[in-house]
């Protein structure tokens, strides 16, 4: 559900198979604010639970995410950890614009943002579960191409 506000970006922007210009990624951040008011207004706390993670999930330990700009404990810990996974899911999939990484790479690419964009302790464990996260990934099959866009 974290980016279900991707509905709200142009497929030309989702699917594109190249590099997104300034004015393109500007419109792609939109998707967690959009995210945001697609879930907004529940008394369910599963669904605020999925608000906050939609609206947070690309801001960063340092500050230096989106949309908000906010940083270490002001970001929701449900958010904190499904950036993460969020950011590995997109390491280890092929999508639209490039071929998976292996998981080696993908987690060298990790590992840089320790402290920076991921909350520390959120990294150790993510670290610790490596075999169990390569034993669900071998058990789900790949999705069809285009389904993964951006």
């Amino acid at each position: 559900m974290h980016d279900v506000g991707k509905i709200g970006i142009s497929d030309a922007i989702v699917l594109k198979p190249s590099t997104l210009s300034e004015s393109e990624y500007a419109m792609m951040k939109q998707h967690t604010i959009i995210d945001a008011r697609i879930l907004s207004g529940s008394k369910l706390p599963l669904l605020e639970t999925a608000r906050q993670i939609a609206i947070a999930h690309h801001e960063h330990g340092d500050g230096a995410g989106y949309p908000r700009g906010i940083s270490g404990e002001d970001i929701p810990y449900s958010a904190r950890i499904v950036s993460i996974l969020d950011v590995y899911d997109a390491l280890v999939n092929e999508r639209v614009y490039r071929k998976a990484l292996p998981d080696a790479e993908a987690l060298r690419l990790i590992k840089e943002g320790y402290n920076k964009q991921f909350d520390p302790a959120i990294y150790d464990v993510f670290m610790s579960i490596q075999t169990e996260l390569r034993a669900i990934r071998d058990q789900v099959p790949e999705p069809p191409r285009g389904i993964n866009g951006r």
